[in-house]
């Protein structure tokens, strides 16, 4: 069949094989490699040097991976502190006292700032957003969360009354002097004082809802909101802990019987 193509044609055109080429070793390496293989002080330069870039690689992986310093918070920039404050999850790891410590501090720093720290802390909330509000709304929760939980393990509610009642005012003064902390205001108060002052204001927030100054619907509005940021971000056992001290120490304040929740009448 002299129309039919052969066999063996196109084998001599056969495509080039798909294997990579290796890489070409470096021209000069290549040229002075047995000089550099023979000569001990050019195998000891070589060897430095290719060790100093190993080391510097190293030094700048590790840097990366490190938290950022804990700033300043008297004289560092403005939008720095705010952003270790609401931005980073290392506040989160130091301690509530800490953290109310720090709070306290930037908040005197923005009662004392001056116009350019006014146009770095405009510049660092115009980029709060998506992931950094996320993060700003966990900072702001942990510490309240923390704090909670912090006076919790303490509390026994199967403990006697008496010994519950005394943990619930430390609770209170502890919890108390936190705030007033995190506010800038730096009192010298006993417990008794902070005691004394957290039951008063605790009766002039219920006097303002049964006088109608606060509606409940607006007290249940705000609570509703605290619970769906705050305690959705706890854990099932902070919530167990929590939930029963608070309430426990909520009655404490408003002078109500911390296991009937009817008031307490007052001697006289």
């Amino acid at each position: 069949m002299p129309n039919q193509p052969s066999l063996l044609e196109g084998l001599n055109d056969a495509p080039a094989s798909n294997k990579p080429k290796r890489p070409k070793t470096i021209p000069w390496l290549k040229r002075h490699w047995k000089t550099l293989h023979r000569n001990p002080r050019a195998r000891l330069a070589f060897g430095s040097c290719a060790a100093m870039l190993l080391l510097a690689g190293a030094i700048v992986t590790v840097a990366g991976m490190l938290p950022p310093a804990r700033p300043d918070y008297g004289a560092d920039r403005i939008d720095t502190l705010f952003r270790y404050t609401l931005l980073t999850d290392e506040f989160n790891r130091l301690s509530v006292r800490e953290r109310a410590e720090m709070i306290g501090q930037l908040v005197e720093r923005v009662g004392n700032m001056g116009s350019s720290d006014s146009v770095l802390l405009a510049a660092f909330a115009s980029t709060i957003s998506g992931e950094a509000r996320d993060q700003l709304m966990e900072n702001a929760s942990r510490l309240v969360l923390d704090m909670i939980d912090e006076q919790a393990v303490k509390y026994d509610p199967n403990a006697p009354k008496a010994d519950r009642e005394k943990q619930l005012d430390a609770s209170i003064a502890e919890m108390h002097r936190l705030f007033s902390t995190m506010g800038g205001d730096n009192r010298e108060l006993t417990d008794e004082q902070r005691v004394a002052e957290a039951k008063r204001q605790a009766q002039r927030d219920l006097n303002a809802v049964q006088n109608g100054e606060l509606s409940a619907r607006d007290a249940g509005r705000f609570f509703g909101t605290m619970n769906s940021i705050i305690g959705t971000r706890a854990s099932p056992q902070q919530t167990a802990r929590g939930g029963r001290m608070m309430r426990d120490l909520t009655r404490r304040m408003r002078g109500q019987d911390i296991d009937t929740g009817k008031p307490i009448k007052q001697d006289g």
